[in-house]
């Protein structure tokens, strides 16, 4: 494949967040396709260069106000306006809900495709921090009229966008991030007998909920124990309760290896998302493929992530009643039950290469 491909990941620069592991893995499977998109991150950007073979814009400095949000994608633009083919058949994918440049001119030269993975900052402003709420608030809308394509990574995220914005009616359309294969496991200690090991990955947003998980491990006392993989805000906010943190019941981790994630994973009990809203939730479907039953909360995309092989709990349920759920998912199944559920059901979802297939398609779609 001869057409120019570019991909900006702006959002990306932490290992462990959701759209870096988005990029990552549909990048691993396009190399299957021998069409190399070019990724444009800034220096942040943790993973190797050679491994991904990104093209950086170099050292870029902002405010601490939160504007590079805005300024970026018109910063790429101007970039990759300086290269573009005299043909007009350039591909730009914004990898990030918003990240694609405003200039006509851009448009007139690339082919346009966004994915968008939620729209949080449109249903609950109080949840997501100034700086974003602005981004999608503000750019969104100026965004959705020219892009020629829209991939929402689940039907909750299409139905909420084809809702507020029925103008992208015909050019959206519906992309399950992928799922990774089904991981070797052994069964855990019998959970009736010892403390149930509770696991939860996300970044900090207030949305994110993570007052109810110390609250959860506060209530329980001895009989739940939690690990977090979360970001240095994340950590700051749990800090705040030195308690747990000193009693063991709480274990934070920042910046871990890929190796360190597969332990904490194959040594919890339980995967527990208190996060109100989520687009997909890749760290759920990650918990399922190592057979660990999910606890979370219903309402959003992460319902079509677990299925049936999660405990679903509302907005309204006590903490009490989250402690329950937990005890019943950790005691309810074996792994070896939980493993055939699972399997089954993100084989239904499908893998990374069925989406890389998908979004290949999407493209090819554009420039015939």
């Amino acid at each position: 494949m001869t057409i120019p491909l570019y991909w900006d990941c702006f959002g990306s620069m932490s290992v462990n967040s959701g759209i870096s592991h988005y990029a990552w893995r549909l990048w691993t499977e396009f190399k299957m396709f021998d069409w190399y998109p070019r990724l444009m991150v800034d220096e942040r950007y943790e993973r190797i260069e050679n491994d991904l073979g990104h093209e950086s814009l170099g050292p870029l400095r902002f405010s601490k106000l939160g504007t590079q949000k805005l300024v970026w994608p018109q910063l790429v633009g101007r970039h990759l306006m300086g290269r573009h083919p005299s043909s007009g058949q350039g591909i730009f994918h914004g990898l990030n809900n918003f990240n694609l440049p405003l200039s006509m001119t851009f448009h007139r030269h690339y082919k346009t495709v966004l994915t968008i993975h939620d729209l949080i900052p449109l249903i609950d402003s109080v949840g997501v921090s100034r700086s974003l709420s602005l981004q999608l608030k503000w750019y969104l809308p100026k965004i959705l009229p020219v892009v020629d394509r829209i991939i929402c990574v689940s039907d909750w995220t299409l139905a909420t966008l084809l809702s507020k914005f029925p103008i992208v009616q015909g050019k959206a359309l519906r992309i399950y991030s992928g799922v990774v294969n089904m991981k070797t496991v052994v069964e855990n200690k019998n959970c009736k007998e010892s403390r149930i090991k509770i696991l939860y990955i996300s970044r900090f947003e207030k949305y994110k909920n993570f007052g109810l998980f110390k609250e959860i491990l506060t209530k329980a006392r001895d009989e739940i124990v939690g690990d977090v993989i979360t970001d240095s805000l994340g950590e700051q906010y749990l800090l705040q309760d030195k308690t747990l943190v000193q009693s063991g019941r709480l274990r934070i981790h920042r910046n871990i290896s890929e190796s360190a994630k597969e332990n904490l994973l194959r040594e919890a009990d339980v995967y527990v998302h208190t996060s109100k809203y989520e687009g997909f939730c890749l760290p759920a479907s990650e918990a399922l493929s190592y057979a660990l039953p999910v606890v979370y909360l219903s309402g959003s995309g992460i319902d079509e992530v677990v299925g049936q092989c999660g405990f679903k709990n509302s907005l309204v349920d006590s903490v009490s009643t989250w402690i329950d759920t937990i005890k019943e998912a950790a005691r309810v199944r074996s792994r070896k039950e939980c493993y055939k559920i699972c399997q089954n059901h993100l084989k239904a979802i499908g893998s990374w290469e069925k989406t890389a297939r998908k979004v290949k398609q999407q493209y090819e779609s554009l420039i015939e």
